[in-house]
């Protein structure tokens, strides 16, 4: 056989064993390196209505997790390393809790959507108790031993302008210390990111209902990345959004599943974002690089209905879910 066939037979046979042995994966991502904790829930297993998961966050050190759900008492500290509940609070003060976030210094920021869904939906109608005492589409900062600190928008009151939300979905701090809410859950609610500064003074906002650049379809998340940037989960479109702080529209990115959801981001700039797709059965946690977009890693079969994550200084992930009724943990793979 003449060499240079050989050679070509041989480089065909070679890239057909690559092409057999890569393992095929959405986005050309990384095999997987993340695992479920197998039997670690600081819910009952298969939860109740009582335990539709609104919310959850972890503090860098990994020592602190409050989880959300959407019953009395809607906020509930758990043992990170065991899954124990060591307390529920909060009685009568939320609606319909969205997501949760710790601060640098330990206070609790909540975001109040205060829309309920139920119906079709499978989901929980607004808390009673809340509902009595006037609640809702607010976001509240408390401290670590539950006293309330500050609060943005008007109690019980939906709306467009400066002291208003219409079922807020997430928060976020900057560097400085402003704060950003992404505002609206779809429907007929806002669809905007609304800015203050550290004293809760309304600075701006940005967004309008659509799909374009700088649009939104539901903007169900945001976080705040290394280089000050501010990347909002824009839901029913499918993307991220990268902005800059004055609302200037720089980038989507369209590969971090259907339905991007919860939005959590790790010390190194490392993105987790969680997707729910029930039309095509995703149950999903893209991680990628904010810096770039790029996915370095997919968890498929995820938290069945994940929504929110969280992520701690080592890279342990939180999920949780509202149709779900569950709450999971992810770690590195020895």
């Amino acid at each position: 056989m003449p060499s240079r066939l050989l050679s070509a037979l041989l480089l065909a046979l070679f890239v057909g064993a690559l092409l057999v042995s890569a393992p095929a994966h959405p986005f050309g991502a990384e095999a997987r390196r993340y695992v479920r904790v197998a039997g670690w829930s600081p819910v009952p297993v298969p939860g109740g209505p009582e335990w539709e998961m609104g919310g959850v966050t972890v503090s860098r050190d990994g020592k602190k997790l409050v989880l959300a759900h959407r019953a009395d008492p809607p906020i509930v500290d758990v043992e990170p390393r065991t899954g124990r509940i060591t307390r529920s609070w909060g009685a009568a003060m939320l609606v319909w809790p969205h997501s949760l976030m710790l601060d640098g210094e330990g206070n609790l920021w909540v975001a109040d959507a205060a829309v309920g869904s139920g119906g079709a939906s499978g989901l929980n109608p607004p808390i009673p108790s809340a509902v009595a005492a006037g609640r809702g589409h607010q976001i509240l900062k408390y401290s670590r031993d539950g006293r309330l600190l500050l609060t943005l928008g008007t109690a019980g009151q939906a709306g467009t302008d400066a002291t208003h939300f219409n079922a807020p979905t997430a928060v976020a701090i900057g560097d400085h210390g402003d704060i950003f809410v992404s505002d609206g859950h779809g429907g007929t609610t806002n669809a905007r990111v609304v800015v203050f500064d550290t004293h809760g003074r309304f600075l701006r906002t940005w967004g309008t209902r659509g799909a374009g650049p700088g649009q939104f379809g539901e903007p169900h998340s945001l976080v705040i990345d290394k280089r000050g940037r501010v990347i909002v989960a824009d839901r029913t479109n499918g993307r991220l959004e990268v902005f800059d702080q004055q609302g200037r529209f720089l980038t989507e990115w369209k590969t971090f599943g259907l339905r991007p959801s919860g939005l959590a981001l790790g010390p190194d700039d490392t993105i987790y974002v969680s997707s729910h797709d029930a039309r095509t059965h995703e149950e999903r946690i893209t991680i990628g690089r904010a810096d770039t977009g790029a996915v370095i890693e997919v968890i498929d079969g995820a938290l069945e209905g994940i929504d929110g994550i969280a992520v701690d200084g080592r890279g342990t992930i939180y999920a949780v879910s509202a149709t779900g009724h569950a709450v999971a943990k992810y770690e590195r793979s020895k």
